[in-house]
């Protein structure tokens, strides 16, 4: 854990791979803790004799009900587990590399 003189004392250029690092980190703690949460449903529904989709329906019940999956566009050079749809907000690294003179088209997958 960073102390805040820590964090005062570092680079734009480190606190933006830091924030890029712990967004990244957020995200898979995220999806993991969603699949435990899952499978903890899954086995209460089971014990009373139900499935997920008894309770919750296909679509939620299959993780598919919350959210539409669209195709990556843009893909970060240095990083291939970051993409961006080119909808909503650049993420940082996107960002970063346009205002070191990048271009757009340089990411496309």
């Amino acid at each position: 854990m960073y102390s805040s003189r820590e964090l005062n004392n570092m680079r734009l250029k480190e606190l933006l791979k830091l924030e890029e690092d712990l967004v990244e980190a957020i995200r898979f703690r995220k999806t993991t803790e969603v699949k435990e949460v899952r499978a903890e449903l899954a086995e209460v529904a089971k014990r009373k004799g139900f499935n997920l989709e008894d309770v919750f329906g296909k679509k939620i019940a299959s993780g598919r009900g919350y959210k539409s999956t669209m195709q990556a566009k843009y893909r970060n050079p240095d990083d291939f587990t970051q993409t961006w749809t080119g909808r909503g907000r650049k993420p940082n690294w996107m960002a970063a590399k346009l205002s070191k003179g990048a271009s757009i088209d340089q990411f496309r997958v």
